[in-house]
C-alpha cells in the first residue's frame, strides 16, 4: 500500500472512463441516491464529500471531473470539508514522515 491504495486491481477498475457523459452523470446520481439512503439507515445526519471520475468526450478524448456532495446541513459543509482536509493534511505528513525515516535507515 505505498502508493496509498489498498486495493489496486480494483482501483484501476475505476479508473476506466465512462463510455459518456451520460453514463457518467447517471452513476454520479445513482451514487448521490446510495449515500442518502445509507445517510438515513445509519443515522449519520451530515456527510460531505468530493469525487473524481472521468468520461470519454465526443471526440474521443478523456475529460476528467471533479465533484463535491453535502447531505444534511449546508452550514455544516464548510467545516466538515474543512476538517476533512486537515485529517487528510496529517496523514500526507505523516506518510511523508515515514518515508523519509526509511530512506534515511537504508542509507
Amino acid at each position: 500500500m505505498a502508493d496509498g491504495i489498498s486495493d489496486p486491481a480494483n482501483y484501476r477498475e475505476m479508473l476506466k472512463p465512462f463510455p459518456d457523459i451520460a453514463a457518467a452523470e447517471a452513476a454520479a446520481q445513482a451514487f448521490h441516491n446510495d449515500v442518502r439512503e445509507l445517510r438515513k439507515k445509519h443515522k449519520i445526519p451530515d456527510v460531505v464529500f468530493a469525487y473524481e471520475m472521468s468520461a470519454m468526450m465526443v471526440d474521443g478524448k478523456e475529460s476528467v471531473f471533479l465533484n463535491s456532495f453535502t447531505c444534511g446541513s449546508q452550514l455544516k459543509e464548510e467545516y466538515l470539508a474543512a476538517f476533512a482536509f486537515g485529517q487528510a493534511t496529517s496523514r500526507h505528513s505523516e506518510m511523508v514522515a515515514r518515508a523519509l525515516e526509511r530512506s534515511r535507515k537504508e542509507k
